[in-house]
């Protein structure tokens, strides 16, 4: 049985239908609409790993994860920051809100267990994210405005996450958070996804990925990064269910341009295993006709899933 706890992330489109921005439903509660990594629509809800303050008071200090919508992927990009008294510092470069990794400010609000962080820049314009931590679980729903975004719609959005005091921790004795290699067994069977067309599938090499396992709340949440430190998110279509285990089974999705791979992957401890469902790989190749493009696919094939040191 699958859990209705689904996260959808869709690749950038196009233009846009021209639409009015979504009003600030006001501070609400992390534990709400916004809860930590909910689903695709913010709707979700999703109990915290334990990682953030004590349930009877607010501690704002620590780290944040945050997940926000822009450009057309919904609930898809990272915002990380740690909070240190009254200074906040960017740990990541948020390209799509023009912000590198440094200081930003901050108002607190300890009474309200909120935060504000505020930012000038050209590709936004004025930021404003309002935060509110969950004490109990430090699940974190807020609301991020810009004065300047590709459509409407983006000027307004919801965004959520979860604060930890500490590294990230995880309910699951299943789980270990860190990056991870997952690769298609070489023994795989490819095959051209068009059954009338002759072109080969034996140069097909490599095919995998580089993904963030990390905790978020009771559940792990899988999201494409660079392959090279300091492994930067990834512009990859990606979608995760959760299925029965309690967070230790998923099924996971990934799409781009030249690669899908659907896969089933179960934690257990230092040991990962899985296989795909499917998993198709583009074959480009340049002709005396021009380029020559085809896809190859493989089903059932299992996977090499490797921690990176």
């Amino acid at each position: 049985m699958r859990h209705a706890w689904v996260v959808v992330i869709a690749l950038a489109g196009g233009c846009k239908k021209k639409e009015a921005p979504a009003s600030d439903p006001g501070p609400g509660t992390a534990s709400g609409s916004a809860a930590a990594s909910g689903s695709a629509a913010g709707s979700g809800t999703v109990a915290g790993s334990g990682s953030g303050s004590a349930a009877t008071a607010c501690s704002l200090d620590g780290k944040y994860r945050l997940r926000y919508s822009s450009n057309g992927r919904n609930v898809g990009w990272w915002l990380r920051f740690d909070l240190a008294g009254d200074t906040a510092t960017l740990t990541v470069d948020a390209n799509m809100l023009g912000l590198k990794a440094g200081p930003l400010a901050v108002v607190r609000d300890p009474a309200a267990c909120a935060l504000t962080l505020t930012a000038k820049n050209s590709t936004v314009g004025d930021l404003a994210i309002k935060l509110t931590v969950d004490p109990a679980n430090g699940a974190i729903g807020g609301w991020m405005t810009r004065t300047i975004a590709t459509s409407d719609t983006d000027k307004g959005t919801a965004i959520i996450g979860q604060h930890d005091v500490g590294e990230p921790k995880s309910t699951l004795a299943c789980l270990v958070p860190g990056i991870y290699r997952i690769e298609v067994a070489p023994t795989a069977t490819w095959a051209n996804e068009d059954a009338k067309d002759d072109r080969s599938c034996k140069e097909v090499g490599k095919v995998g990925l580089t993904v963030r396992v990390e905790p978020m709340g009771v559940l792990p949440h899988i999201s494409a990064v660079e392959d090279d430190p300091p492994y930067a998110e990834k512009w990859i279509e990606d979608e995760v269910a959760y299925v029965d285990g309690g967070g230790c089974r998923v099924e996971a999705k990934f799409t781009s341009e030249s690669l899908t791979l659907d896969t089933r992957i179960a934690f257990d401890g230092d040991k990962v295993t899985g296989s795909a469902a499917s998993a198709t790989s583009q074959i480009v190749q340049d002709g005396e006709a021009g380029e020559g493009l085809w896809n190859c696919v493989t089903k059932g094939a299992p996977l090499v899933i490797t921690r990176v040191p």
